[in-house]
């Protein structure tokens, strides 16, 4: 049986406490500190308030945080942490709870190490290799799989066999002409979501960079990537258009942030101003500017990548995980 997710078993475990009384009327609930608790991060724990919320079991907290809103009423508010509190889990909640927390650690290392190698072909992997190589169960790994199946990044045949998907240059090309399609509009969409404090922290960034132009490294640029293209644009409120992006632009992203591949393809100093002059944009409150010249920019991304498809297959650096097995071309 697949595991509830894991708000649902934060949910089941607060109702319950506050059913039986452990969490009385006016404790006070965070985000911070149940997370902290459950060990696992914000969003869930969110999520799981909504559901309470719903059940009329907890209101909004004058400033911040939620109050318990049943069982004998208590006059003064308890800011107690949980863990001093006698909220108890049972086995089964606990093991979702541990079963969730591996994949969500795991799951951004093995999208990035896959992306990363798609330029360079096909790869087979089996369960039980990737099962050894990261030290889990299988079924965590099968919940793996699946999700790196719904981005694009693997497949699975008739037979039950898992391969990584190869990086065509069509497929590069057509992941750009989404991405051309889909970025400039997500960003219009995102007007006024967007902190000023936090584009001008990424502008700084871009600046110290360009600086620093021969120390930069593989994950410099792909912060850089990430800083703009993921960063920028999760503000965007559609979600079906986020995660459309999204699976558009990890196969890229993954390829692109090799220093060798701006120096002598690209040119480092071209990136970041590139990136630059998008963010400043936004900042100056210039949406459709931004837009245009985030067009521009993924234009020229898509001539870069296709032009050089060849050196973009270059091994170089590329370290290819013990759980891949090259097919034969």
């Amino acid at each position: 049986m697949t595991p509830k997710a894991s708000y649902k078993t934060i949910y089941g475990v607060l109702r319950d406490s506050i059913l039986d009384g452990a969490l009385h009327h006016n404790y006070a609930l965070n985000e911070t500190d149940t997370a902290r608790y459950f060990k696992v991060g914000r969003t869930p724990v969110r999520e799981a308030f909504k559901l309470l919320i719903q059940e009329k079991l907890i209101v909004p907290a004058a400033g911040r945080g939620f109050l318990v809103a049943f069982g004998p009423e208590h006059a003064d508010i308890n800011r107690s942490p949980l863990s001093d509190m006698r909220v108890r889990m049972n086995a089964q909640s606990e093991d979702t709870l541990k079963i969730r927390s591996v994949r969500e650690r795991l799951y951004p290392q093995m999208e990035r190490e896959i992306a990363c190698i798609m330029r360079l072909g096909e790869f087979q992997l089996t369960e039980l290799d990737v099962s050894a190589h990261l030290g889990v169960g299988r079924t965590v790994v099968r919940d793996l799989l699946t999700r790196l199946e719904r981005i694009g990044l693997v497949r699975q045949n008739n037979k039950g066999r898992w391969f990584t998907v190869p990086l065509t240059k069509d497929r590069i090309s057509d992941y750009y002409e989404m991405r051309i399609l889909l970025e400039p509009a997500a960003l219009i969409l995102g007007v006024g979501r967007y902190s000023r404090t936090i584009l001008e922290e990424k502008v700084s960034r871009l600046r110290r960079g360009r600086e620093n132009l021969d120390s930069l490294t593989g994950n410099d640029f792909y912060e850089f990537e990430m800083d703009l293209h993921v960063g920028v644009l999760k503000r965007c409120p559609n979600e079906e258009m986020r995660h459309a992006i999204y699976r558009s632009q990890i196969p890229l992203i993954n390829v692109s942030f090799s220093p060798r591949f701006h120096r002598d393809i690209r040119g480092q100093e071209m990136l970041l101003d590139e990136h630059e002059a998008v963010l400043n944009r936004i900042i100056e409150r210039k949406p459709k500017d931004a837009s245009e010249l985030l067009r521009e920019h993924l234009e020229l991304g898509r001539t870069y990548m296709c032009d050089n498809f060849d050196r973009i297959r270059d091994r170089g650096h590329i370290k290819i995980p013990p759980y891949l097995r090259a097919m034969e071309d």
